[in-house]
């Protein structure tokens, strides 16, 4: 333990260091100055920093911290000649030494790609109805197109169907001979050179597909660039256009979106940053994103006449789009940082404006764009801060929403809860950030909260700047709403200090699932400490918080009991799923599901194989019980070696369980809150077999729309009865659908209104 804290410790400080030397001297040189600025007496005392880190690393033996210096050494060089050969080899290990090859990864380099895919490999797939039409207009530059054609050969799945368009604006070097040999590539050409903007015109045009994607070839796309973008852009018709995250080829972030103020002036958000930033990296609505890589209609393209031809031949042409879009379709233009693509800035118009080159347009495309959008740029792009112009389009009321980790959906109820209320509160009106304590950016929950617009802190530049992080994002919510009473006392007096509206979720009051483990447990001295603890923490949380969130009304009781008024019940929110509701002779076996990190889980299914199942056995000897749920100890793992037990260990869709099972049981002893795996077989209409424990909070009712049973013959006696009685088995399936009506999204959602309401009132 004490080894791997000491090589997290060296290897954040490495991060940080690699970054604040790469951040300045990339930015420094994009603004102008030499490759020699490396040596500026400003890097000495980074240097020093680094020095000691690598230094430290040499002890640690690990061939992956070397590997680095090792592909330098093996990389082929461009010079062939003896001296020049050192002095290159010489300048990338310096590089590598500096840090300014530490964010750089192999996927973002053309020799990656070359590599992988020869030219002769090179081909598409024909799709007759292509889905999305790939436009790609080139001038020249052909290492660079078929990089980015390779590129998308690699890393574009065919999930959607696309085709790929090179429009080639009259090149003069090997692109028309080169690329019409490509299998499947669309190959247009101009007759002259007519510019970026009329070439994309004249795609278009041509293209079959319903959506657009303009991709500039001095790009590599990622992983899920494509894919990312167009789920965006299909899930939500007030969507106009979708753009991507646009990283340097050395790994930092060239731009995630762009900023428009009153006199058309820009700032590219996110420069030279850390890309793993949280700023930068969830979805939102933005001025303009980059017409390196931009997606949207062709239908929307042609109702408002494609790009403006006052801007050809290039510079601004994708802002005015953006701003057509949104004045004229009253549509959104998004951000997706989960589309991610290498730019190799300045390939194609050059870094620095002159007569010379097409950048030279841009100040002049600046003065014909305020000329046209000068009253919207007035009224809404005022010059303010960076930070404050880059959250404008967010809703204005912000809600901070803190738990253990990322909610794992999937894995356990509180965490599905927990997911369901983040989209719920987004979809009433608010700004949802979630802060995860542990830091973890573990997939997919990530990407899939980032994908519906949710701002998550992760920590990537150590514990205590993580920290700070959550403490400046308190101070700057509405609404701070913290789960579990460890977390919240952690984050007292920084809420308290600043008089931000505190909501103290309790999950499950801890103390009442504790006394209940003491009731079955007497022996163990240890729970009667750990309740003494949890009682006093929670009932002093619960008389500081402005509200506590109970989830049954036996808990928000217990807190009564104590004088606590200030509470109110989000139960968990449940869904029907009966779609196949298939009969009672098509369905057998039995099902249980429970996260195993959860101790009355284990407690459940120990009780129920090794005391209920023989007894049910006895009658029915063929009898299937599968136990769902992830980690499962050895203790349960080991009760697989009965054949009529099937431990199944994480499964991320489960619903053929449910739609197959004749029964489910939740044999719980103890506990408290609000038990998921109730509501789910609820969802899927399956008869439950379960304790008092287990109901409790739902208002279910035995012989109704549940089977209630608390002794080990009387648990077996029910899941027999399940099993041959077709009568009671209908009856509990029919009445089990009504019995989640308290608990669907809309009644969820009008109580969380409600809430805020009267939160706002106190």
């Amino acid at each position: 333990m004490f080894k791997n804290r000491i090589t997290s410790f060296i290897n954040l400080h490495n991060e940080r260091v690699c970054f604040s030397i790469a951040s300045l001297y990339y930015r420094k040189v994009e603004g102008g100055k030499s490759l020699n600025y490396i040596f500026h007496p400003r890097f000495y005392f980074r240097f020093f920093k680094r020095i000691i880190i690598i230094f430290c690393n040499f002890f640690r033996f690990n061939h992956k911290l070397y590997q680095p210096y090792i592909g330098v050494l093996d990389a082929p060089k461009q010079n062939n000649h003896l001296v020049f050969k050192y002095i290159e080899t010489s300048r990338e290990l310096f590089f590598v030494f500096a840090g300014l090859k530490y964010f750089e990864e192999e996927d973002y380099l053309s020799a990656t790609y070359i590599k992988a895919l020869p030219i002769d490999k090179l081909s598409f797939k024909n799709f007759a109805k292509p889905l999305v039409s790939i436009i790609i207009p080139v001038h020249n530059q052909l290492n660079f197109t078929l990089n980015c054609l390779r590129a998308i050969k690699l890393n574009v799945s065919e999930k959607y169907s696309f085709e790929v368009i090179v429009v080639d604006d009259y090149s003069t070097d090997e692109t028309q001979q080169t690329l019409i040999q490509i299998c499947n590539l669309i190959y247009l050409r101009n007759i002259t050179n007519v510019g970026f903007l009329k070439s994309c015109n004249l795609a278009v045009k041509q293209a079959k597909g319903k959506y657009i994607c303009l991709l500039n070839n001095d790009t590599l796309v990622q992983k899920n660039w494509l894919e990312s973008s167009v789920n965006t852009l299909i899930s939500d018709e007030s969507i106009g256009c979708v753009g991507s995250k646009l990283i340097y080829p050395y790994g930092l972030l060239q731009e995630a979106w762009g900023i428009i103020f009153s006199d058309a002036s820009g700032i590219n958000y996110g420069k030279h940053q850390h890309p793993k930033n949280s700023n930068y990296n969830f979805l939102r609505e933005v001025d303009y994103c980059s017409g390196a890589s931009l997606l949207f209609l062709k239908k929307d393209f042609e109702a408002i006449g494609g790009f403006d031809e006052r801007f050809a031949p290039a510079y601004y042409e994708d802002i005015d789009f953006c701003f057509s879009i949104r004045e004229l379709l009253k549509k959104k233009v998004v951000y997706q940082p989960l589309s991610v693509l290498v730019h190799f800035e300045g390939i194609s118009s050059g870094k620095i404006s002159n007569k010379l080159n097409v950048k030279s347009y841009q100040d002049i495309n600046k003065n014909k764009f305020v000329d046209k959008w000068r009253k919207q740029l007035t009224l809404n792009h005022p010059i303010q801060q960076v930070n404050v112009a880059a959250r404008k389009y967010l809703p204005a009321k912000n809600v901070l929403i803190i738990d253990s980790y990322l909610p794992f959906y999937d894995r356990e109820s509180g965490s599905n809860r927990i997911y369901k209320l983040i989209h719920l509160i987004k979809n009433i009106g608010y700004n949802v950030v979630f802060a995860p304590l542990d830091g973890n950016l573990v997939e997919p929950y990530y990407s899939e909260l980032i994908r519906d617009g949710i701002e998550v802190l992760i920590r990537n530049n150590g514990k205590l700047k993580f920290l700070h992080s959550i403490n400046l994002a308190i101070i700057n919510a509405d609404i701070v709403w913290i789960c579990r009473p460890n977390i919240n006392i952690k984050f007292a007096k920084v809420i308290l200090a600043n008089n931000v509206k505190w909501v103290y979720d309790t999950v499950d009051l801890h103390h009442v699932r504790i006394a209940r483990a003491i009731e079955l447990f007497p022996e163990n001295k240890k729970l009667l400490k750990e309740y003494e603890k949890f009682k006093a923490l929670e009932i002093d949380i619960a008389k500081k918080a402005n509200l506590t969130i109970c989830i049954t009304n036996v808990e928000q009781d217990e807190l009564i009991k104590h004088g606590i008024i200030s509470t109110a019940i989000v139960p968990n929110i449940h869904e029907r799923k009966n779609k196949f509701n298939k009969s009672f002779t098509e369905r057998e076996g039995i099902v249980f599901i429970g996260s195993y990190n959860h101790d009355p889980n284990v407690d459940a299914v120990l009780w129920l194989c090794n005391h209920i199942m023989p007894l049910v056995w006895q009658k029915l000897p063929n009898l299937k019980l599968t136990l769902l749920g992830n980690n499962p100890p050895a203790e349960v793992t080991e009760l697989a070696k009965n054949p009529n037990v099937k431990v199944t260990g994480y499964i991320k869709d489960v619903s053929v369980y449910f739609e197959n099972a004749k029964i489910f049981v939740a044999p719980l002893r103890y506990g408290a809150g609000m038990k998921g795996k109730i509501g789910q077989s609820l969802e899927y209409s399956l008869p439950v077999v379960t304790t008092t424990i287990g109901v409790e909070g739902m208002n279910l009712t035995h012989n109704v729309n549940v089977l209630i049973a608390n002794e080990t013959i009387e648990f077996a006696d029910k899941i027999i009865e399940l099993n041959q009685n077709i009568e009671t088995w209908i009856r509990v399936q029919k009445n089990a659908e009504k019995a989640i009506s308290a608990y669907l999204p809309t009644v969820v959602s009008s109580q969380l209104i409600s809430l805020f309401e009267s939160l706002d009132n106190k």
